[in-house]
This record gives C-alpha cells, structure tokens and sequence, in this order.
C-alpha cells in the first residue's frame, strides 16, 4: 500500500470515529481513548470483540485514524472542562 492509500485510509478511519461518536455509549469511547494502543494495533476489531457496535476493518490505517481521533476528541473534553 502507498502513501496516498494509507492517508486516505486515515481519513476514512476519522471519519467513521466522528459518526461512531454520535452515538456510542460515554463508557466505550472512554475505554477506547484510555487503552494504550500503538500503530498497528487492529483498534477497531478489538472493540468489535467487546461488542462495541461498529463494523470491522482489516486496515490497520484505518483503525489507527479510528483510535487517534477518538483519543484526541477525548483529551479534548477533559481539557476544557479543567479550563471552564
């Protein structure tokens, strides 16, 4: 895979973390951002086997942009709320 595909699958991965946050329960997306995950990691399947409802993905691109942005729009939140 090149540069451009996995970039691309990044951002589709980002992209299913923004809808997969609109509804999924505070208790998983916490679990998420606070696992200790590192490139590579098949993030995504993961949460699948504690059955968070979300579909599969056997790129591993796509999982770490999955987990980054989830992760940053948690420290996000937990950072303004120490600022209000």
């Amino acid at each position: 895979m090149n540069g451009k595909d996995r970039a691309l699958q990044k951002k589709t991965g980002q992209l299913a973390a923004r809808y997969w946050l609109r509804s999924a329960q505070i208790a998983d997306v916490v679990w998420l951002a606070g696992s200790d995950a590192e490139y590579g990691d098949d993030v995504v399947n993961a949460l699948r086997e504690v059955n968070v409802s979300m579909e599969g993905s056997s790129s591993r691109d796509f999982s770490w942009g999955f987990y980054k942005l989830v992760k940053s729009h948690v420290f996000q939140l937990v950072h303004k709320s120490r600022i209000d």
